[in-house]
């Protein structure tokens, strides 16, 4: 699934950043730790969301890749 932010987007963080990727994770908790162990540094929320909770981080490039387990009907 492909979802285009409006140009002006804060989401990315960077003006010149167009791209994120989003992956759906099981367990949120064991894969933040799973890759502060191999040394990457994760940015957890503190709060659940409706759909879920997330996390964020990026890859070498400096391309934000957000952690997403879902919750309530997102879950099925």
């Amino acid at each position: 699934m492909f979802a285009a932010f409006p140009i002006d987007s804060e989401h990315f963080r960077r003006p010149d950043q167009q791209w994120a990727v989003n992956f759906r994770v099981r367990d949120l908790d064991a894969m933040i730790d799973q890759l502060r162990r191999a040394g990457i540094e994760v940015e957890e929320h503190k709060e659940s969301y409706p759909n879920g909770r997330f996390a964020e981080l990026t890859d070498p490039e400096g391309t934000p890749i957000q952690l997403w387990e879902p919750a309530g009907a997102d879950s099925a």
